[in-house]
């Protein structure tokens, strides 16, 4: 059969509408926590510095929970370790410290010397100059790449429904609704 098939276009139409439905969703709401990140990254580089030292290395182990069964049998362990840095800094006399909330696969020396922002308001919050300033691209990145990806697929699998649809005249004339 070489003519349209009405529930492939109705079914085309439904997954269309799903990937109109997420898209944008993602894409609004990746974007949206990446710029107020960006916004607040450019804030804090307005803080003064000062150097701290690594007084220790938290190790972070993360365990891949959706391996299937099968997979833990065979002993496929798919385990990350991470390593979080522990700083000492000094503002005006007085000690601070903190377990950085970015770890990463580089593995700190305990001694390393790094730079240290502070928020002049309050001394105790401080955080490695730099660590983290990579994370706000990364969201908006793949909010425009995942978003953006699965609008397009939408607005394309809506535009091959439609002229499916029209083709077995099954579509509302200018609405560019197909009605089953």
């Amino acid at each position: 059969m070489n003519g349209p098939t009405p529930g492939r276009s109705n079914s085309t139409l439904t997954l269309a509408r799903i990937f109109l439905a997420i898209g944008p969703v993602v894409l609004v709401t990746l974007v949206t926590i990446g710029v107020v990140l960006q916004v607040r990254t450019v804030q804090k580089s307005s803080w003064p510095t000062t150097q701290g030292e690594v007084i220790d290395v938290v190790k972070r182990v993360s365990h891949d929970s959706h391996r299937s069964d099968r997979e833990r049998r065979r002993g496929r362990d798919r385990t990350s370790v991470t390593y979080a840095p522990v700083v000492r800094y000094t503002v005006n006399g007085t000690e601070h410290e903190f377990t950085s909330k970015i770890s990463t696969g580089d593995k700190w020396t305990v001694g390393q010397q790094v730079t240290v922002r502070y928020d002049p308001e309050d001394p105790a919050s401080g955080e490695i100059d730099g660590l983290g300033d990579w994370v706000p691209w990364l969201l908006i990145g793949l909010g425009v790449g995942i978003g953006g990806t699965f609008t397009a697929i939408g607005f394309g699998l809506g535009r091959s429904a439609r002229k499916r649809a029209q083709r077995g005249g099954n579509a509302e004339p200018g609405s560019g609704v197909v009605t089953p």
